[in-house]
């Protein structure tokens, strides 16, 4: 049963493609302490307390009643469809994370989520804008959410963690309804409701703005559908085989993480899948070790911070050759 478990490990790595950022319009990963979008132009500006932090092989920006403002994004947004990923991490009950003036905003609190553009903007007939709440728990670890907007059909859509877990129709696309939904509305995030620190969605004094973490933000410019990441693309491939079991995730989400992480599975495969006990079992072990290394190393980008091509990559992979070159 092990071994077949680690051979369906390797059919996992094997299927988990690179992501790739076709249709990404801006990207911030924060990995270097700053704000600067790795796709386009939209570096962003940090006001207030927002300070750089690490957790192992994770970076990300603290915000404490501070934000990062990107501007409008060139209108990328305007009239069309998008998705917007988050990697986040809670660490106060209220936090509305996204947000400027009276307009675009993700509001964290009140045991849901809350997203919308365009509030307060009464024309005859209803609101400007889309504004969805979706009760759901969020807790304080790291997660990963997607918001999505389907301009032809005016459809909003939040996933949590790949969970669906609200959709709603929209009055107006964004930014096409001034001065409540202007196309110049600044794209924020961090902690920003309350005192001024970017405008927030109540604009009442004395709101708490709350705190958390922001490891990854990533806008594309098309509605994106899951599986949203190599994780969860690799578990829906494990319960295509075996349907839904207790513990599956923990065979497929350690996988992509950081160097020993991958060590660990290099090894534990090589060695549930080279033959027992005959003269060839080193050179089986190096090989099949070899394939699955240069494998998880070309999907890490997405799946661990451990780029391809990149100094952290080429010395993962040369202390594991070196290991599997020189076993006992």
């Amino acid at each position: 049963m092990r071994t077949a478990t680690y051979v369906l490990m390797v059919m996992t790595l094997f299927a988990c493609v690179q992501w790739a950022d076709a249709n990404v319009v801006a990207k911030w990963t924060f990995d270097d302490g700053t704000a600067t979008d790795l796709v386009g132009a939209n570096d962003g500006v940090a006001v207030g307390n927002v300070a750089a932090g690490s957790e192992g092989s994770r970076h990300f920006l603290n915000f404490d009643e501070g934000y990062v403002n990107f501007g409008d994004l060139g209108g990328a947004l305007v009239g069309s469809s998008f998705s917007i990923e988050y990697t986040f991490r809670r660490n106060s009950a209220g936090w509305e994370f996204m947000g400027s003036g009276n307009y675009n905003f993700i509001r964290l609190c009140c045991g849901g989520i809350s997203w919308g553009w365009g509030l307060g903007c009464q024309n005859p007939g209803g609101n400007c804008g889309g504004h969805l709440n979706a009760n759901h728990s969020i807790g304080n670890d790291w997660v990963h959410m997607v918001t999505t907007y389907d301009q032809p059909t005016k459809t909003q859509s939040v996933y949590f963690d790949g969970e669906l877990i609200g959709t709603n129709t929209a009055f107006d696309d964004f930014g096409t309804i001034p001065p409540q939904n202007p196309s110049d509305d600044d794209f924020i995030v961090g902690a920003v409701s309350g005192t001024g620190n970017g405008g927030g969605w109540y604009q009442v004094p004395g709101w708490t703005q709350g705190n958390g973490d922001i490891d990854e933000v990533v806008v594309h410019d098309e509605v994106i559908v899951p599986p949203f990441t190599c994780e969860d693309a690799s578990l829906a491939f494990l319960r295509g085989f075996y349907g839904e079991c207790a513990g599956d995730e923990s065979i497929v989400l350690p996988i992509l993480t950081d160097c020993e992480t991958i060590q660990d599975t290099v090894f534990a495969i090589a060695i549930a899948v080279a033959p027992q006990g005959t003269p060839t079992r080193e050179l089986a072990m190096l090989e099949i070790g070899s394939a699955v290394l240069d494998n998880t190393l070309e999907t890490a980008t997405v799946c661990g911070d451990i780029a391809p091509g990149g100094s952290e990559s080429d010395a993962c992979r040369a202390s594991i050759l070196h290991i599997l070159n020189n076993l006992p």
